[in-house]
């Protein structure tokens, strides 16, 4: 059983993305606060590039959501 419920506002394949992406953010997060306080650069740079990439892929899986949904309706 799924930790996250789904919340139909992704449609199917997107979900189980947007899913994954955020147990991806709740692991990013705790490294992003303790490399900004610590200042460990791996730790920094690991944590950056998961942010940022965590970031991307919100922005396309929103955008691929809405071209799907658009083509659903209109269809």
């Amino acid at each position: 059983m799924w930790w996250h419920n789904s919340t139909n506002i992704f449609v199917h394949p997107y979900d189980i993305w947007n899913t994954y992406l955020i147990r991806l953010e709740t692991i990013t997060f705790p490294f992003v606060i303790l490399s900004w306080f610590t200042h460990i650069w791996w730790l920094l740079i690991i944590s950056g590039i998961a942010w940022f990439l965590d970031c991307f892929c919100t922005i396309l899986i929103i955008c691929l959501n809405a071209r799907k949904k658009h083509r659903q309706y209109n269809h």
